[in-house]
């Protein structure tokens, strides 16, 4: 260790000697006490006194600078600014300032520690090259551009099914899906993006309405919080799939016989508006099985909600729950730390986007359902709660 013979401890400045070098850890903190000129001061004095006790000694000046500018540093020491990459978000706030050229190799890597700062590594000798790992990405670009000639052309299109002469609830249904997927897929296709282990942390390439998972795992991977996944023997995939479809489903569901009064006039469950207000409001979430995100279906509210009142109408009539809205994308989260057995994983399930929509609406009016629908109706209710 060497001590500069005015040692203020006002300043976070440790000096320590490696061989022939001398290397000091230095921390500026963000809101400094001390001023940014009085520090400057502080390390030109310890410099001074430095090179006069040992003239031919190399010294690294590292350390976190903050908001302490480069070009001060430089012009009060002479010394050069190794680090060229970020080391938290878009900023360079951890540096490595050299009297004289002796690394070869700058890397800033994630660091080992949870720590929203990467970590910097100087090598002395050539680094070998690693081996680049490639993965393609699946995007949608989403921009004014998009949604404007989308909704220009919606402007001109007629998307009305009420006068399809198929009454068939899950038939109109796929016709719609076919018809929405179809647009989206015109004018906003999915793209590719190849990303390398070698470009710098960056989430602009995910899109969180399509795969929440991938966000949050990129979230994990820039803050340094990594997630713990517990592999247990015997639990599959497939093993999952099935006890979540058992928990799911009534074994001993009886449907209630059709009586022989007619069936009263449910055409006004919804309303067209009150169906256009749904959708033009709805909020930014994971997007289900059925690939309809619900930006698209929000952005499409003016186009959508005629015929989604129609279809909604036709399937509270018949009683009819959509295979598009049965199926769901489960993530298993353990309960415990140390999960054995299928029951220790919590289903974390996303379901159709249009499905939560029209589930809360049904909910809303299930007070009122069982007193003016037909009695077949009532287990279509059920299912949805």
């Amino acid at each position: 260790m060497w001590s500069f013979s005015g040692d203020d401890r006002t300043y976070e400045l440790l000096w320590a000697r490696v061989g022939n070098t001398l290397v000091s850890a230095l921390y500026h903190p963000p809101r400094p006490l001390p001023t940014a000129d009085s520090l400057l001061d502080y390390i030109e004095a310890c410099l001074d006194e430095l090179f006069c006790e040992f003239p031919y000694t190399s010294v690294v000046l590292a350390g976190g600078f903050n908001q302490l500018d480069d070009n001060s540093i430089v012009e009060r020491t002479g010394f050069a600014q190794l680090v060229q990459q970020p080391t938290r978000v878009q900023n360079i706030l951890d540096r490595i300032f050299m009297s004289c050229p002796m690394y070869e190799s700058i890397r800033v890597v994630t660091p080992v520690m949870r720590s929203d700062h990467k970590a910097v590594v100087a090598y002395a000798g050539h680094l070998q090259p690693t081996v680049k790992a490639t993965t393609k990405k699946v995007y949608r670009a989403v921009t004014p551009a998009q949604h404007a000639l989308f909704l220009q052309y919606i402007s001109t299109l007629d998307f009305d099914i009420s006068h399809d002469p198929s009454t068939d609830a899950q038939s109109l249904f796929d016709h719609f899906y076919e018809t929405a997927l179809q647009l989206l897929n015109s004018f906003h296709p999915e793209r590719t993006v190849t990303v390398t282990t070698r470009d710098p942390d960056y989430m602009s390439h995910i899109d969180s309405k399509v795969n929440a998972n991938d966000m949050w795992a990129a979230y994990r991977q820039l803050t340094g919080r990594k997630q713990q996944v517990n592999v247990v023997d015997g639990i599959t995939a497939e093993s999952l799939n099935q006890h979540y479809a058992a928990i799911s489903t009534d074994t001993s569901y009886q449907p209630p016989p059709c009586k022989h009064t007619a069936a009263p006039n449910v055409t006004k469950v919804v309303s067209e508006w009150r169906m256009f207000i749904i959708f033009d409001n709805l909020c930014a979430t994971a997007t289900g099985l059925d690939q309809l995100p619900s930006w698209f279906q929000r952005l499409g509210a003016p186009l959508f909600y005629k015929p989604l009142t129609h279809l909604f109408i036709v399937s509270v009539s018949d009683g009819v729950i959509l295979h598009q809205w049965k199926a769901a994308s489960i993530s298993p989260l353990p309960k415990i730390s140390s999960p054995a057995s299928l029951s220790d994983f919590r289903p974390i399930s996303i379901t159709s986007v249009l499905s939560r929509a029209i589930e809360r609406l049904v909910v809303r009016q299930a007070v009122h359902l069982p007193s003016t629908t037909h009695t077949r109706h009532t287990a279509t209710v059920s299912g949805l709660q």
